[in-house]
């Protein structure tokens, strides 16, 4: 078993549908953009009404 591991880590964003990291070859090595989830404007209210922040924690 073997390999970069780059398949995984497609499979894995997809099921949190999160879009596919970029890869980029950078000589010997690849560099890896991961993105963030895209979230709706209602959850982000959601999330504002319930104060989930964690300056927002005792």
């Amino acid at each position: 078993m073997g390999g970069s591991g780059i398949s995984r880590m497609n499979e894995l964003c997809l099921e949190a549908n999160i879009e596919e990291p970029r890869v980029k070859e950078s000589g010997d090595f690849f560099d890896i953009e991961f993105m963030r989830p895209k979230i709706s404007k209602k959850e982000i209210l959601n999330i504002e009404e319930h104060n989930i922040f964690p300056t927002d924690c005792d």
